[in-house]
């Protein structure tokens, strides 16, 4: 069994969609399919949430539709007219009502308790679900679309769940093999849980990730893929640094590192499970399933070099930019070459948070010219190989 994670930087138009369906149609055993909510669907429900508490009801409302709206719009996309009219329609609707009854009660109250934002914040993540349910038994494949807080126990801390491994693997072991003796694929959403106390709670941020380390960790798979719209990790950003080069392999700690300093699209709390299981995390391109592509596993000490970007939660407008596993002999060699009007007179260099990262924060709008800067002054590309399948 395969756990793969498609998420909206793929399922944003009917091309991801049709990539999603190519490489679940080729696999050779089943796979459990994590997906995440549509384009800004998440913050859009947050903004409607704050809105109906500051007793801005017609506003809150009109968030709403358009999440519902765009989802539906998704859906007409990528599937034909009769489904996505007919049947998934009228899911979307009840949705529609019961999300706007939630809002309208919020707006009454004025109170906005984090047990009711988690509970509208699910509501992306569910007709994600649903569509891609939809799509892929329109292409063909056999599936079921099984709600992850029916699956996944966390504790009741809403915004932040931590899951309870014990208690989930029990659901899954009880659950799961009847149904995948049934069906090939098994979609469920990300980010989404239930409490103990039997109440909607949600992960934390970007936490579909972990729903699928998770899953692959419960249910013993073969590995977890995140598919996203790039060919793994690279040694920087790639929407910020084209020449970025890609790593083939990466340790669970290295990985762990890169994600605690803002390595995109890494996040800690997915690396977790994987120390746990052993079972090894691959990110891949949907786009691009034959390229690139990294793999993440082990302990090897093998310390790509790596710079990283990342917001500075304490200080407004400012970026900490990472150097990982660079020393500070290459840091300040690079620094001494830096031009002026580049770095600005607004900064702070931290040598030695580590013996090999180095740090430098300063005003954000500057950043990504200091990323590309200290790509080109210190990492090599003969440094770090990429694999291919």
């Amino acid at each position: 069994m395969k756990v793969m994670k498609f998420g909206g930087a793929v399922l944003h138009n009917a091309g991801g969609f049709r990539q999603m369906s190519a490489i679940l149609s080729s696999l050779a055993v089943p796979a459990v399919v994590v997906v995440s909510a549509f384009a800004d669907s998440t913050r859009l429900l947050e903004a409607a949430a704050i809105a109906a508490r500051d007793g801005n009801q017609e506003q809150s409302i009109e968030i709403a539709r358009s999440v519902i709206e765009n989802n539906r719009r998704i859906a007409y996309s990528v599937l034909s007219e009769e489904i996505a009219a007919d049947t998934l329609g009228k899911l979307i609707d009840d949705c529609a009502r019961q999300l706007e009854n939630v809002l309208r009660g919020v707006a009454i109250t004025r109170q906005l308790t984090d047990r009711t934002l988690d509970l509208i914040r699910s509501f992306g993540e569910f007709l994600a679900l649903h569509i891609v349910r939809h799509y892929l038994e329109k292409s063909g494949i056999s599936t079921i679309a099984v709600d992850a807080a029916d699956l996944i126990v966390t504790d009741n801390r809403h915004g932040a769940a931590e899951p309870l491994v014990a208690p989930t693997k029990r659901r899954l072991d009880r659950i799961f093999p009847e149904i995948i003796a049934k069906y090939r694929v098994v979609v469920i959403q990300g980010y989404v849980a239930r409490g103990a106390s039997g109440e909607i709670t949600t992960m934390g941020k970007e936490s579909s990730n972990l729903t699928a380390t998770l899953l692959a960790e419960a249910l013993c798979a073969d590995e977890s893929v995140i598919w996203t719209d790039v060919q793994g990790i690279f040694s920087a950003d790639p929407h910020i640094v084209p020449e970025a080069v890609p790593i083939a392999v990466m340790s669970l700690r290295d990985a762990e590192l890169a994600a605690r300093n803002g390595a995109k699209p890494l996040y800690a709390t997915m690396i977790e499970p994987a120390q746990r299981s052993g079972i090894p995390i691959v990110f891949r391109s949907a786009l691009r399933p034959d390229g690139y592509f990294t793999v993440i596993g082990g302990d090897q000490d093998l310390r790509p070099k790596m710079i990283t970007i990342a917001s500075c939660p304490d200080a407004e407008g400012m970026s900490a930019i990472t150097l990982l596993h660079i020393t500070p002999i290459d840091a300040l060699a690079a620094l001494r070459n830096i031009p002026t009007e580049l770095l600005g007179d607004l900064f702070t260099l931290e040598i030695g948070v580590k013996p090999d990262i180095q740090r430098v924060i300063l005003p954000a709008v500057r950043a990504n010219d200091i990323v590309r800067f200290f790509h080109r002054e210190i990492i090599e590309p003969s440094s770090i190989t990429a694999d291919k399948p």
